[in-house]
């Protein structure tokens, strides 16, 4: 495959796996409504919105191993291509293994997010399960960053639809 095709079927995943995820938000948000109730639907939206703020962790690395596989892939250096994925490999999933032992320990407290009375439980439960969650996305991002800079969105965008 050249380099445009490669170029174009990229594209063609990307916004293919981009409409999975909207087609899996518009189908997932009314069952949960109905499933779960107005209040359970809304503590469910604040533990996400909380998983969230932990992406922090990702810090742009992300983006720097997308660029410097880029660069390595340019260059042809297939040793430097492996370095690059190797170290993020390791840094993310350190990085995911610390933010997801935050979020467990936090899971412990949910009056820290003004969560009281009969969904405190139910909200531990949930916030223990969602910091394996963010383990997971953090030690994904190393691929992510590996597949884009190959310019193999086809790839990634089917890691992306497989985690949503």
């Amino acid at each position: 495959m050249d380099f445009k095709e490669r170029i174009f079927t990229s594209a063609v995943y990307r916004f293919l796996g981009n409409i999975v995820r909207i087609a899996i938000a518009l189908i997932q948000t009314p069952f949960l409504v109905a499933q779960l109730g107005n209040d359970k639907y809304g503590l469910w939206l604040l533990m996400l919105a909380f998983l969230n703020w932990f992406h922090f962790a990702d810090f742009g690395f992300s983006a720097a191993a997308q660029r410097n596989i880029a660069l390595a892939v340019e260059s042809g250096d297939e040793k430097r291509i492996n370095v690059i994925f190797s170290c993020s490999l390791v840094l993310f999933s350190l990085l995911g293994v610390i933010a997801a032992f935050i979020f467990f320990i936090i899971s412990f407290f949910p009056g820290l997010l003004g969560i009281e009375g009969e969904f405190k439980q139910v909200a531990k439960v949930s916030l223990m399960i969602l910091s394996l969650k963010l383990f997971w996305d953090l030690g994904m991002s190393a691929f992510h960053g590996f597949f884009s800079g190959m310019i193999r969105f086809d790839i990634d965008a089917n890691i992306n639809t497989v985690n949503e």
